[in-house]
């Protein structure tokens, strides 16, 4: 089978799923990642607080796309999975008119700009020969997190592909953040726990420090992520990664 994680940025459907993607893929099915806003920006890039602060903390230069797709190709490989990009830059590279769309911190979260190309790109977007689609719930409320979850809700609905929604990391820290993502979904949508093993979970640790420039956005340091992933994706004694699906169909 053939198994499509829908992924906002470069990190997303690994930290949140890759427990579940090492699984399939020793399985023997064919697991493609395809990250979504992973263009390179056009220059000049906006000059916004948000972008700075993001590039400060990131540490890699002034092109970091390049860098941070390296990390993902290097992140993939260590689960077995494929990589696919689709050329939509970050939210915080997007402007209209010649104005940023998301130029602070806070505009990040929770409402998407009525301008923003995303939309009409993501209806473009080209998907087949899929057995089933994977993406994100829109968990913690990231503008990009929810332009992908309100296209690929269209697909379940459309009938035209199975998908099951994710719970985002690091956003499921918070459990009212993921019950606030159900809020979206009308009645009928079913949460499922997927287990899986410790070598998964030790390839996930792996997998997820591939992305370097991202440590500091999450963890005070490398040697952090391991004990707190261990915690955060343990349920009942068991690793667990969730997912829902609409039973509406």
């Amino acid at each position: 089978m053939k198994y499509l994680f829908l992924s906002p940025h470069y990190d997303d459907a690994i930290y949140s799923c890759g427990g579940t993607i090492y699984e399939l893929t020793q399985e023997g099915h064919d697991v493609e990642i395809l990250t979504l806003m992973a263009g390179v920006p056009d220059l000049p890039v906006p000059d916004t607080p948000v972008l700075k602060d993001n590039h400060q903390r990131w540490d890699i230069g002034d092109n970091p796309v390049v860098i941070r797709r390296k990390e993902d190709e290097q992140a993939a490989s260590i689960l077995g999975a494929k990589t696919r990009y689709f050329d939509l830059p970050d939210c915080i590279y997007r402007v209209a008119d010649g104005e940023a769309l998301y130029p602070t911190e806070e505009s990040l979260w929770e409402n998407v700009h009525p301008d923003d190309p995303a939309i009409a790109a993501l209806q473009s977007l080209s998907i087949e020969n899929v057995d089933m689609i994977y993406a994100p719930m829109g968990v913690g409320l990231h503008v990009d997190h929810l332009i992908v979850r309100n296209r690929a809700w269209e697909l379940a609905q459309s009938g035209a592909f199975p998908v099951q929604f994710y719970v985002e990391y690091p956003y499921l820290r918070s459990r009212q953040a993921v019950e606030d993502a159900f809020e979206y979904f009308p009645a009928g949508l079913t949460s499922v726990k997927r287990s899986f093993s410790e070598i998964a979970m030790q390839h996930k640790i792996k997998a997820m420090s591939a992305y370097r420039s991202q440590i500091r956005s999450f963890w005070a340091d490398e040697s952090e992520i391991e004990a707190e992933v261990r915690q955060t994706f343990t349920v009942e004694g068991q690793f667990i990664e969730e997912y829902a699906f609409s039973t509406l169909n």
